[in-house]
């Protein structure tokens, strides 16, 4: 029996689904895809998983009946079926890539997808929520958000009294981080790509350094081991975990666009396309980031399919395809 697929949508491509499924279609091509993809969803052949950037995203808009038709297409094809939180997956394949360095066992890959919102939730957000409530109302919480409706319910009650506000605060986050990563590509910009990607995985080191201290001290080793992999190992050994190397190659292309300036929703995409394109079968993205996952040579690396349409879906939907894993 055939795998089941785990499929990505962008925001834009759940919205031209949701156009579709509700009778409003956003261009020629996409008539029929909506039912078609559904069955697949119910058949179980085709997982489309949320993470949560999607549900920041869907909160922006301001128009309760669109947030409701959206959040209808979310429930519907999601099935529940989210992403983890980044954060634990990269301490859980770093980790990894300590124990392959050093002591030579094969990676295991994350548990990357699972049901309920409640699973988005980061190691650390639980742990916040773990001193308010008791183990069991969080487990109770938790088995509820995985229920079907739920998804639905969350994001059509909204405190419309805060959303504006909410609005804004994202916003300006949003525009901070482009402004702080417009200034380090341009004092980057006589670097050369060798020279770039060292100084992104010496930031991925500090970034990092509590979870490589720790699993280094149940190696029986101390950050100074691994320092001394050197430049060249330190590159080989941050290329070797999915999730920042996809980070790393994506960034990288992006600041070498100097005729595209850095815009605000780039630091959520990223955030997306780091976790979805090593563990997607298949992503549905804007053109940009197509050709940032096709020229960097990840979509082949990870084998992931890359398309910008979801009219493109179908066809790799239907095709012949080796398992990703």
């Amino acid at each position: 029996m055939p795998s089941t697929l785990y499929i990505f949508l962008d925001l834009n491509q759940w919205i031209y689904l949701s156009r579709d499924y509700h009778g409003r279609l956003q261009r020629k091509g996409h008539s029929g895809i909506a039912s078609a993809l559904l069955e697949k969803v119910h058949n179980d052949e085709v997982r489309i998983p949320l993470g949560t950037v999607h549900f920041l995203e869907h909160l922006q808009n301001e128009n309760p009946a669109r947030r409701e038709r959206l959040a209808e297409v979310f429930e519907l094809y999601s099935r529940g079926w989210c992403f983890a939180s980044w954060s634990d997956i990269c301490d859980f394949e770093v980790r990894q890539a300590l124990e392959h360095v050093f002591d030579g066992l094969a990676p295991a890959r994350p548990t990357v997808f699972g049901r309920g919102f409640m699973f988005t939730t980061s190691a650390k957000g639980r742990e916040i929520l773990s001193k308010d409530q008791t183990r069991e109302s969080v487990a109770l919480f938790t088995a509820v958000s995985a229920q079907p409706g739920a998804l639905f319910d969350l994001l059509t009650t909204t405190i419309d009294a805060n959303h504006k506000e909410q609005k804004t605060s994202t916003a300006n986050l949003s525009s901070e981080n482009a402004r702080a990563s417009e200034d380090l590509r341009m004092r980057r910009r006589q670097c050369s790509r060798e020279e770039y990607r060292h100084a992104q995985h010496a930031t991925y080191t500090l970034q990092h350094e509590k979870v490589l201290v720790q699993q280094l001290a149940l190696m029986h080793r101390s950050i100074q081991d691994f320092l001394a992999l050197g430049g060249k190992g330190l590159s080989r050994f941050w290329s070797d975990v999915p999730s920042i190397n996809a980070d790393c190659e994506l960034t990288a292309y992006r600041d070498r666009q100097w005729s595209r300036q850095i815009q605000p929703n780039d630091v959520r995409d990223l955030a997306q396309l780091a976790i979805a394109v090593p563990y997607c079968d298949a992503v549905v993205v804007e053109k940009f980031w197509k050709r940032a996952i096709t020229e960097t040579g990840l979509g082949q690396k990870y084998r992931t399919g890359v398309f910008c349409d979801l009219a493109e879906l179908l066809p790799y939907l239907e095709s012949e395809r080796k398992p990703k894993w």
